[in-house]
């Protein structure tokens, strides 16, 4: 049995929603799956948008809509057993995370705002170490966009 030929190729997917979501400022949607091992990382709320998985290699992928063929997000599998081990500044960026989930916080609410304050951190890490793998067009945006 072949390997699986995508049904539409990289360079035709388009990055509209990507520039919006740069533009605008919003957070990220982190989505992280601890049996599976995978994080996803949105532009859209996720309720907002169906999601084809793109892989770009073993590990990495685009999320893009169906329909219209905009890119919505990334996904990572083996996020923590593989992806965080071969880049160094996106495991130091979810160490913290990790370790103010797992302290007894003494005000919940502090936790919260320490963690949005990460999120950006966490963003800007996990699409530069995967940018190389994306079309020139996407990776451009991301050089050009601070993630604040």
């Amino acid at each position: 049995m072949g390997a699986l030929k995508p049904t539409v190729k990289l360079n035709r997917l388009k990055t509209n929603v990507y520039k919006r979501f740069l533009k605008s400022g919003r957070s990220v949607h982190f989505l992280y799956d601890k049996e599976f091992d995978a994080l996803m990382l949105m532009f859209l709320n996720p309720e907002e948008s169906d999601a084809v998985v793109y892989y770009v290699d073993d590990y990495v992928a685009l999320l893009y809509n169906p329909e219209n063929k905009e890119i919505v997000g990334i996904q990572i599998e083996s996020f923590q057993k593989s992806f965080l081990r071969r880049h160094k500044n996106v495991a130091k960026v979810w160490q913290f995370r990790k370790a103010i989930s797992e302290e007894a916080p003494e005000d919940f609410g502090d936790l919260i705002i320490e963690f949005e304050k990460r999120k950006p951190e966490l963003a800007r890490e996990v699409i530069k170490s995967a940018s190389p793998l994306f079309p020139d067009k996407f990776t451009n945006l991301t050089h050009t966009y601070n993630f604040t």
